[in-house]
């Protein structure tokens, strides 16, 4: 199970409804068929490299539309795979939303809805939905809730209140689904545009990040012990590391016991060789695919994905 921030997933296409006119082929990054061509292909080849055949389960971010998403699994990498996909259009003004992607054969989709966040301070800021799908991972019911969180723009004090909403917002839906089913499974992925040590995931959503500090019903985050702010995380900013894409599981989830359970110690940010620059000073930085204001035709996007192991009994 894995989840990527793809960065910028655009067509061609102008839609006046959304600020996308800088991906069009008479906007800044002149971004015509051919580029989009190549970006659906690096990040098809990305996604690929999770795993040995790509992940049966898998979130995505900054994606314009339901098209792209088709365009995306239709590529030679992904197009063997039984992927099926669930997406609802955001308010967002950018345009760019999440989805929830999954392979038919292992994940039988059973329902799916998209929550919008409100901001009392600011009634017409808009913001990604948050999406919530149900299923059974041969045949265990699996809840997973698809998160793209407000940005930091203006500095990360100034913009955590977005962001507390919006993690208020994902832990009613969370404790709606327990009062259902008190032995609910629940993955939470996505990014949270915070560290797994920021106030939206500990106190908030709950989420410890050691097994012996969890409580009934409590969350757990793998991603927290992985962070390191000079050496690990999924992008970087300002030469430092940040761990924005995590996934967050219910304490169901760690029972030995269980037919479904994650496998300790397999929470991973994606890091992997293909991915990175490859030289210079940040040889170790994911590669985009827009750099400097020009496209890359060797990038993919300022994350790196992020991945955990699930098995079943």
């Amino acid at each position: 199970m894995a989840y990527y921030n793809v960065e910028n997933l655009f067509d061609t296409e102008d839609n006046p409804n959304k600020i996308d006119e800088d991906f069009t082929p008479g906007g800044k990054y002149e971004w015509d068929q051919k580029k989009y061509d190549r970006k659906l292909f690096q990040i098809a080849k990305a996604i690929k490299s999770i795993g040995p055949n790509g992940p049966d389960l898998l979130g995505l971010g900054e994606v314009e539309n339901a098209k792209v998403i088709e365009d995306l699994l239709k590529q030679e990498q992904l197009k063997d795979r039984n992927y099926k996909f669930v997406h609802y259009e955001s308010p967002d003004m950018r345009g760019i939303d999440v989805a929830f992607v999954y392979d038919s054969k292992l994940f039988k989709l059973a329902d799916d809805e998209a929550y919008e966040i409100y901001f009392k301070q600011e009634p017409d800021y808009t913001s990604r939905k948050v999406l919530h799908v149900e299923g059974k991972l041969k045949n265990q019911k699996l809840h997973v809730l698809v998160n793209h969180w407000p940005s930091r723009r203006g500095g990360q004090e100034e913009s955590e209140f977005r962001r507390l909403a919006v993690a208020e917002e994902v832990k009613a839906v969370i404790d709606k689904v327990y009062a259902a089913d008190e032995d609910a499974h629940v993955i939470i992925m996505g990014d949270m545009n915070d560290d797994p040590f920021n106030k939206s995931i500990v106190e908030t959503l709950g989420a410890v990040g050691e097994m012996g500090e969890l409580a009934e019903n409590g969350l757990f985050n793998p991603m927290k012990e992985l962070h390191n702010a000079d050496n690990y995380g999924s992008l970087t900013y300002r030469g430092k590391w940040n761990l924005f894409d995590q996934i967050i599981m219910s304490e169901d989830l760690l029972d030995e016991s269980g037919k479904l359970r994650y496998v300790e110690g397999s929470a991973k940010v994606h890091n992997v060789e293909l991915l990175q620059v490859g030289f210079g000073r940040g040889a170790k930085y994911p590669r985009r695919a827009i750099f400097r204001g020009k496209f890359e035709g060797e990038g993919y996007s300022d994350h790196f994905p992020v991945y955990v192991k699930l098995k079943m009994n």
